[in-house]
């Protein structure tokens, strides 16, 4: 196998000493496995199904091609390959393959396949695991629910649901699940994986630990579990430590592509950036160039070092992009003049994401464009104010959409408008608060002073401490409130923690602190969001939709990061280029908010009122 080298690492963070620079292409020749089978169909096949089992994806699939070739009528050959193209990361081809031979009855001259991975059961669930690596997680449920249907008592077939359900989001469905999956066979390592992973994706990266070591020690034969017991690590803020289990897992398992995927973004995090490009573009080879997340993690990489042009480039590779590329209306990304067409641009992420990039639709509307944005519900009145006089229409996704010629994300922009980024904050401020809704927030805000016994607080200051915790990364981005505890003590600032929901610690925090107001529900919605921060001196907050919004008003506004931030925040900067207000805490270390909090108090002495 061609390979790279890879710079040395400090010898505490081991790394490949090289890493894949093809993927495997070596196959028996057809007429050694015809002779390793005497032409018999069944031995092809028995052949075939004892190389996959051992790993050998490769040629358990010209085994299964030799078989098909002796007698094109059976499906056990199909069943086969199909698996073995799973196996070797051509989900796309997996799931056609074993879709249609699903759906095709079994020949009147073939007999009863076996009880086994050729049977429907072990069928369903290859798809099923091909529609998860392809993110297609609801199909993935059907699936596997299917398969549990024909077998209840299948540990793999609820193992395999219980890590769709988690793919969606579904987390108490998916424990459930899976505990559900150990319970029938304490001995099935795959479930132990699951569950440590699953574990670490609600954020008890500490309790996954467990589980994944009982992996270990029974699941030897893959790299599964050595992955994700890295991933808890990481989580954990043991990035040094982490480094080590993914290279166990490429031990394990040479061609393991989410070993090299999960050790480039590793490697990324300790800024070991050609190591972490060189790992991360191994993990897509493996996967024959099919696999958008790790585009993502690439244009992350780039967008972190302010390689705006080739982040931008990589970020086009996205799933979402892939998909609108083939869809009708056509794209537009820029190639063509857009004027005199209808753009429908769509709000593809979360909220923050179409807060920060709603800033180039006006942009578009410029070039001659008839633009409508597709946003989330709860952001459509603000966005729709803010916009009523300008050429950009904004409605939500449950509203009915427009006649429109062509379409693209609302975070593809950049790329289609290839501008230089020192633009990108020009329209800065570009959403503004109801001027109707601010009597009533100041109104509110002196009523509180008063009741907390804060007679003329120097300053009044929004807190956001945690996002939605249904955000994969959110154990990282949100804090506990107890940290800010040292400046909740000062008398001469009014705080108010500007989030609709808190997490029962965050609750218990603030019992301690009674002068800080919680506004709880009575922020019906972003507008009263954005009356209530243009009402206040500054806002802080960790990375989340008021940060953008704070920013996109021009407000003062602090955002507090985790040791590794998202993209958008790059690498080694205090300001931003999107906010000309904003200013960057960065976590020093892994995990260490003590010392961001007190680099905020050091700068709340010196903030000019």
């Amino acid at each position: 196998m061609e390979s790279v080298s890879v710079p040395q690492a400090p010898a505490s963070m081991s790394i490949p000493a090289s890493i894949p620079a093809s993927a495997p292409t070596s196959t028996p020749a057809p007429a050694d496995v015809l002779r390793a089978g005497r032409g018999d169909l069944d031995t092809l096949v028995a052949l075939g199904l004892e190389r996959l089992e051992a790993g050998d994806a490769r040629t358990a699939a010209a085994f299964a091609r030799a078989a098909h070739f002796v007698d094109d009528a059976r499906i056990a050959p199909v069943r086969l390959l199909g698996q073995a193209l799973a196996a070797l990361g051509e989900h796309r081809e997996a799931v056609d393959l074993l879709r249609g031979v699903l759906d095709t009855p079994r020949a009147a001259n073939e007999p009863a396949l076996a009880q086994g991975p050729l049977d429907e059961v072990g069928t369903r669930i290859a798809l099923a695991w091909a529609l998860c690596a392809l993110t297609r997680a609801n199909e993935a449920i059907v699936e596997f629910e299917r398969a549990v249907r024909l077998a209840p008592r299948s540990s793999a077939a609820l193992a395999g649901l219980g890590d769709a359900l988690a793919q969606a989001k579904r987390y108490p469905e998916a424990l459930d699940t899976l505990n559900r999956a150990i319970g029938l066979d304490v001995q099935y390592g795959p479930a132990y994986t699951a569950l440590g992973r699953t574990l670490t994706e609600v954020g008890r990266a500490q309790a996954a630990l467990k589980p994944l070591e009982r992996a270990l020690a029974l699941d030897t034969g893959r790299g599964a579990p050595a992955v994700a017991l890295g991933q808890a690590l990481v989580r954990l803020g043991r990035l040094g430590e982490a480094l080590p289990w993914f290279n166990r897992a490429i031990a394990i398992e040479p061609a393991c592509a989410e070993a090299f995927r999960h050790l480039g973004r590793t490697l990324a995090a300790l800024r070991f950036d050609k190591e972490a490009l060189d790992c991360i573009r191994a993990a897509r080879t493996l996967r024959h160039g099919d696999w958008p997340d790790t585009w993502m993690d690439e244009a992350g990489l780039h967008l972190r070092r302010g390689d705006f042009r080739a982040g931008w480039r990589a970020y086009e590779k996205r799933e979402f992009a892939q998909r609108l590329a083939n869809a009708v209306p056509p794209m537009w990304n820029g190639d063509d003049a857009i004027e005199g067409e209808s753009l429908l641009l769509i709000a593809e992420q979360g909220l923050g994401d179409t807060l920060q990039f709603i800033r180039f639709a006006p942009r578009v509307a410029a070039l001659g464009a008839k633009v409508t944005v597709e946003v989330q519900p709860p952001l459509r009145d603000l966005l729709r104010r803010c916009f009523a006089q300008t050429q950009v229409d904004v409605i939500a996704r449950d509203d009915p959409r427009p006649d429109y010629t062509r379409q693209n994300s609302l975070v593809g922009m950049p790329y289609a408008l290839q501008e230089d980024p020192a633009t990108y904050a020009r329209d800065v401020p570009y959403l503004f608060a109801d001027a109707d809704r601010l009597p009533h927030w100041r109104a509110e805000l002196d009523a509180h002073a008063a009741r907390a016994g804060l007679a003329a607080p120097r300053m009044r200051v929004g807190l956001v401490a945690s996002g939605n915790p249904q955000f994969k990364l959110d154990a990282d981005r949100s804090m506990p409130l107890a940290e800010m505890a040292p400046l909740f003590a000062r008398t001469d600032i009014q705080w108010v923690v500007v989030q609709p929901e808190l997490r029962e610690r965050d609750r218990t925090a603030l019992d301690a602190h009674p002068a800080v107001w919680w506004t709880g529900d009575a922020l019906r919605d972003f507008d009263d969001t954005a009356a209530l921060l243009a009402s206040l001196d500054l806002v802080i907050s960790v990375d989340t939709g008021v940060a953008h919004l704070s920013g996109a008003m021009g407000r003062p506004v602090w955002i507090l990061l985790p040791y590794f931030g998202d993209w958008r925040w790059q690498h080694d900067r205090d300001d931003s280029p999107w906010y000309p207000s904003a200013r960057l805490f960065r976590q020093p270390q892994p995990k260490d908010w003590a010392s961001v909090v007190a680099a905020l108090g050091a700068a709340l002495a010196d903030f000019p009122i």
